[in-house]
């Protein structure tokens, strides 16, 4: 892992990172949370964390709740030196805004008119990071978080406290997932990810150089940089910089997102499409003849298609006939998968008369009416365009169907 001069961002959390400031003091850290708004117990009552942070930031007061009072001392004798017991700082809260171009807050204060407006202040990830380190573990949980910021697997909701979110150091993956790019049986160049992560060592040198030296107009810039590039680990497409991680010759880089997503990406380019056995390609056409949950098979996909039927003293004899007419006659069989695992094909058998089923055979038998098969029309959007129809064996080329059927594949 490569440990960071300073606290960064992780651009996935940046938002949720947001929601949770609105619910905290600015100042000391206390919950603005507003027990007695009329939308509290409806909010309370929500359990999902995504939703429940959502719903809790809507309903948080302007200024800190604060208030001070003098405890009783332990002895009878009033000294009149008691300890006050204070809780919130009763200060007026600022406005949180995204800053432009880069992972960052503004924290506008409203100084009024008279004052002269606005008062503005940038923060970054270590500021955001010093302020969540005040706040009180029951906050976290209130708002569905964890309280313990170290993973702890016995516990059902662990390694999810916000201070997780703020990065203070980056893992690097291994070289199978950076691989180098071979061009002519040699290492021509590196992975794009690679570069990201050269970047990376460069600009938190830089920055440690430049907070050594003192030289704090020059840190903005580096820290702008840096952290791009962390971003760019995960997702170079952020809409929160304008400007992209590139190579030297202007190609943005690929981050491991844009590895994952698109027609191109590992899930759809390796995980799905792949082709299977046991399946038939053609046009449907409609049939109002056709009940709503059968499907029109043509005659050379039933016979072509099998289905494996175990032999037992209850279907011997149907499957023994099934055998005796063979695969080019409908209904028959293709196959005779002995007990032993042995494969026979009825196209190579002549007398079929002398073929002995045992019980614990399977044969694959023709597609007969009433068979029950998936049907799936592309795009598979969702999980109606892939559903369970009755088979019924009919003449022609073509798949038949209800035309009330057609809405969910999008035909």
């Amino acid at each position: 892992h490569i440990e960071l001069v300073e606290p960064m961002f992780n651009v996935c959390y940046f938002k949720i990172i947001m929601m949770i400031l609105r619910t905290i003091c600015k100042n000391c850290g206390r919950s603005l949370i507003d027990c007695s708004h009329p939308n509290f117990p409806a909010a309370n009552r929500v359990k999902n964390p995504r939703f429940r942070l959502r719903t809790m930031a809507k309903i948080c007061r302007s200024r800190c709740f604060g208030y001070q009072r003098q405890v009783a001392p332990q002895s009878e004798i009033d000294t009149g030196d008691s300890p006050e017991e204070s809780y919130g700082c009763s200060r007026k809260q600022p406005r949180v805004k995204r800053t432009d171009n880069t992972l960052g807050f503004d924290i506008v204060y409203d100084s009024g008119a008279q004052k002269g407006g606005v008062e503005t202040f940038k923060w970054v990830a270590a500021d955001v990071l010093r302020l969540f380190e005040k706040v009180d573990p029951t906050h976290w949980e209130f708002l569905g978080f964890s309280s313990e910021r170290f993973r702890d697997p016995r516990k059902p909701f662990h390694g999810n406290h916000p201070i997780e979110f703020i990065l203070q150091s980056i893992p690097v993956p291994p070289l199978h997932v950076r691989p180098s790019v071979i061009f002519g049986g040699v290492a021509a160049s590196e992975d794009d990810l690679a570069h990201i992560y050269t970047s990376i060592i460069k600009y938190n040198k830089e920055l440690y150089q430049k907070k050594e030296s003192g030289l704090l107009h020059e840190i903005t810039a580096v820290r702008m940089q840096l952290q791009l590039y962390i971003a760019a680990i995960v997702n170079n497409n952020a809409s929160y910089f304008r400007k992209k991680a590139t190579s030297r010759q202007g190609r943005q880089m690929k981050s491991i997102a844009d590895r994952l997503k698109g027609k191109f990406g590992r899930v759809r380019q390796h995980l799905m499409g792949k082709r299977v056995e046991f399946c038939a390609r053609s046009v449907i056409t409609g049939d109002p003849c056709m009940e709503v949950d059968q499907v029109g098979i043509p005659k050379s996909v039933a016979m072509t298609l099998t289905f494996p039927e175990r032999v037992t003293p209850f279907n011997q004899q149907r499957l023994t006939s099934l055998v005796q007419r063979g695969p080019d006659v409908h209904p028959g069989a293709n196959f005779i998968i002995q007990p032993n695992g042995d494969r026979v094909s009825l196209k190579n058998v002549r007398s079929r008369e002398k073929l002995l089923l045992a019980p614990g055979s399977i044969v694959e038998r023709h597609l007969l009416n009433g068979d029950v098969v998936l049907f799936n029309r592309q795009p598979t959007l969702h999980r109606m365009s892939m559903m369970g129809h009755r088979v019924r064996i009919l003449p022609h080329n073509t798949f038949r169907m209800n035309l009330s059927t057609t809405t969910p594949y999008n035909a």
